[in-house]
């Protein structure tokens, strides 16, 4: 009786799928979304693949998000354009102490708030340092015309 699409959403990992009820604007976000402010990635994870990822579910204007992580969330198209421009301005800002000469090690310091234990309880495989890797990675894409202007929404 519902219409469920599926969207694919790679940087979590490559064959990661969102579905999306579009009649009551439900949307299935498994491990994509896990919070607005996360800062840390598990080895292999694509900040670009990840933008452009949240950029589509924006796109469809969710209302209500099922995270795999936070259970059900109303207000989903803000807390998904929230994620997005946190994760845009984390970007810039290490472009921005890259290209003034910024060592990672300072840069994950500063921008990141350094290490967190986590990195050491997952035995490596998670950490913010491989989110600034794959910033560092990808640092032409955090150009002004590549961002994505958001409206505000109900």
């Amino acid at each position: 009786r519902h219409e469920i699409q599926a969207i694919h959403t790679a940087g979590h990992s490559k064959d990661h799928m969102c579905y999306f009820e579009p009649e009551n604007r439900l949307l299935f976000a498994g491990d994509f979304y896990l919070g607005e402010n996360l800062n840390g990635f598990m080895v292999g994870e694509n900040i670009v693949e990840h933008l452009e990822g949240l950029k589509r579910l924006i796109s469809l204007q969710p209302k209500t998000l099922f995270c795999g992580l936070k259970g059900r969330l109303d207000n989903a198209t803000e807390r998904i354009s929230r994620k997005y421009d946190s994760w845009w301005k984390l970007g810039c800002r290490v472009r921005d102490m890259h290209n003034a000469g910024a060592t990672r090690r300072k840069i994950l310091k500063e921008a990141f708030g350094g290490e967190i234990f986590f990195f050491y309880f997952s035995q490596s495989n998670w950490g913010r340092r491989y989110m600034l890797d794959t910033i560092m990675d990808n640092l032409s894409y955090f150009q002004p015309g590549n961002k994505k202007e958001f409206l505000p929404y109900d």
